[in-house]
């Protein structure tokens, strides 16, 4: 490891609650409501649905943030892969690096952020899956903010 390492840890729902909540996928016929919000967001924008594939998580990441002050955004797992979720805190205008935190999130498990929750693009834990992906689009694409750390990080897995 190196001073530019980011240590990924398992993620709980205690331990993901300030960028956002894990919902396991339903057993047996049971239904689980996805939030689309959290207490005290805004949201604008009209809802979009799409599928993405996921690579992977590989070597050295470059440390380029997004978030989406007006939405949620979502990510429903469509296979078995756990995935690799790399956030900040929503609170901040400007992360650095010391605020990066890296999450193994469990199989079957879907992602939901909060709203203006700082992120790298999803990746897969282990191979390549596909996740469903619930987020607002704004017409004028204030619905998404970028920010460049400048550098890379080598996630720990």
């Amino acid at each position: 490891m190196t001073g530019q390492d980011l240590v990924a840890v398992w993620a709980t729902p205690d331990s993901f609650a300030p960028y956002g909540a894990l919902v396991p996928v339903p057993q047996d016929g049971a239904r689980v409501p996805l939030p689309e919000t959290f207490p005290g967001e805004r949201t604008a924008g009209e809802p979009r649905l799409a599928m993405n594939a996921i690579a992977p998580a590989a070597g050295a990441v470059p440390l380029m943030l997004e978030r989406h002050p007006y939405s949620v955004q979502m990510f429903v797992p469509l296979g078995e892969e756990p995935l690799l979720a790399v956030v900040a805190s929503p609170d901040l205008d400007r992360p650095g690096r010391g605020d990066l935190r890296a999450f193994k999130i469990p199989a079957r498990h879907a992602v939901v952020y909060r709203a203006g929750t700082w992120h790298l693009g999803m990746a897969a834990l282990t191979g390549p899956t596909a996740v469903a992906v619930f987020i607002r689009r704004m017409a004028d694409g204030r619905d998404t903010e970028f920010f460049d750390l400048q550098g890379v990080a080598e996630i720990v897995v």
